[in-house]
């Protein structure tokens, strides 16, 4: 009896999430859309950065707003975790941005957001030197994610 019960509701349960669609909330936004110019950043770290953030957001012929980012890397060489040292470092990067509206030159939005990463730390300078620079440039890579998303919202936002 139990178990009859059961199996009906599980088939009523899939019966209904048969007709189940999901679509996104608001506007979808395309580069075009957006018509941000993305101003390049110094450094590798910034050209990766610049790189994806333009692929993602950028590179409009008549841009009707300027993208600039300010990028920072901090390290710490030893984490606790609850209570023993470990050989871990926390690399971790902030991004400075600001969105400029290029026809009245006046700052829209203004923000400022972090990455973090954990490295593993080895004996060799040579591997610790590579594993810091593999760390920031997957850093890169999410704070451009990170940013291209805040501004969408501000888009989404101001519609």
């Amino acid at each position: 009896m139990v178990s009859r019960l059961i199996a009906i509701l599980l088939v009523g349960m899939l019966a209904a999430c048969t007709g189940l669609s999901v679509t996104p909330l608001g506007k979808n936004f395309t580069k075009d859309d957006l018509r941000i110019a993305v101003i390049g950043t110094g450094g590798r770290n910034g050209q990766i950065y610049s790189r994806a953030l333009n692929s993602l957001i950028g590179g409009a012929a008549d841009p009707a707003f300027t993208l600039s980012s300010e990028l920072s890397v901090a390290s710490s060489s030893t984490l606790t975790v609850r209570g023993s040292s470990s050989n871990l470092k926390k690399r971790s990067m902030t991004a400075k941005i600001t969105l400029v509206d290029a026809a009245t030159g006046k700052t829209v939005m203004s923000d400022s957001i972090s990455e973090s990463s954990t490295v593993g730390t080895v004996s060799s300078y040579y591997a610790q030197t590579r594993s810091d620079k593999h760390s920031d440039e997957r850093t890169s890579l999410l704070l451009a994610e990170r940013v291209a998303a805040r501004v969408h919202l501000y888009f989404l936002d101001a519609k």
